[in-house]
């Protein structure tokens, strides 16, 4: 996994933690970046399987 990788899912946990931790109305913004994460580590496991199968089946997802 690359550092860039790596860098946002860091930041995307603090943030995580900061909302859960503080309170406030913008709790809603965590279904959005786990939604968010979803599609993004597909295509990320997608361009791992250059010629393959699973490159069709993840692309389905």
């Amino acid at each position: 996994m690359s550092k860039k990788v790596l860098t946002i899912h860091t930041i995307v946990l603090v943030f995580f933690a900061l909302i859960l931790l503080y309170q406030s109305r913008f709790s809603f913004l965590i279904w959005n970046l786990i939604l968010a994460l979803i599609p993004f580590d597909l295509s990320l496991v997608s361009r791992r399987f250059k010629h393959s199968r699973w490159r069709y089946l993840i692309a389905v997802l």
